[in-house]
């Protein structure tokens, strides 16, 4: 099989995917789904072989065998996953896979800027898989991409460049959680005095824990020492000074006749 015969058979899967997502295929399409000159395509289409880097390409973000790109042996592609889609990806999916054809870059420049391969892309918008969360903060720093919007559905599709850098300091959202009133105080404290507020009233738990724990060792002991007592009561009056130590022990009651 020379080159010309496997351009035709390489054009055709790509036409596929072009005709999945949406878009009319065409050779400078294709050449853009792939991330090559429109030249360089048209080039191979007239039986000139790739280049190593492209071929290298065409098999690390493409999937193309190897074997296949140089022999011409084999099945152009290498085995894919099932192809189930998952509902649960569907609307988030659904939603990528618009933004993504709205975008002025072709999708393998927009799966290199998520840090993804095109096939990867590729299956999260068709539902296949979801996509990373790192690839989403990537996209929403060089796409403006509103974040709620994708996961969503919420507000637009894309950030002005006023809303992607608008920000509050955390101590605004601080005091919107109310980390710095007390309760039923409306008096708005200033940040020094909010962190010894904040720094006390962790001291005091801790104090509080502390308690707890040693009156429950206390009872525990109390308990102890009546179960002792019980067993073997002294002589000589004993059992008078039995329940006066009883009595004295917190958080025990001596059972009486």
């Amino acid at each position: 099989m020379d080159w010309k015969q496997q351009f035709e058979i390489l054009n055709k899967i790509i036409y596929e995917q072009l005709s999945k997502t949406g878009a009319k295929p065409s050779l400078k399409r294709a050449a853009e789904y792939l991330g090559v000159p429109a030249h360089k395509y048209l080039a191979w289409k007239e039986g000139q072989a790739p280049v190593v880097d492209d071929l290298r390409r065409l098999a690390q973000e493409f999937e193309f065998r190897a074997e296949w790109l140089l022999l011409g042996i084999g099945q152009p592609r290498q085995a894919r996953r099932s192809g189930a889609l998952e509902p649960r990806y569907v609307d988030i999916c659904d939603t990528l896979h618009d933004l993504v054809a709205s975008l002025p870059e072709p999708l393998p420049q927009v799966a290199e800027a998520g840090g993804m391969t095109t096939t990867d892309l590729y299956d999260c918008i068709h539902s296949q898989a979801f996509p990373p969360t790192d690839a989403v903060a990537k996209w929403i720093r060089r796409y403006r991409i509103n974040a709620n919007f994708l996961l969503a559905q919420i507000g637009q599709p894309y950030l002005s460049e006023e809303q992607y850098h608008e920000s509050g300091s955390l101590e605004a959202f601080r005091e919107q959680r109310g980390d710095f009133l007390p309760a039923g105080n409306p008096v708005k404290a200033d940040p020094d005095t909010a962190d010894q507020l904040i720094t006390l009233r962790e001291k005091l738990i801790a104090v509080q824990e502390k308690v707890i724990k040693e009156q429950e060792r206390s009872i525990d002991l109390a308990r102890q020492l009546q179960a002792a007592l019980q067993a073997a009561p002294p002589r000589g009056g004993g059992e008078g000074r039995t329940v006066a130590l009883l009595q004295t022990a917190p958080g025990i009651a001596p059972e009486t006749n």
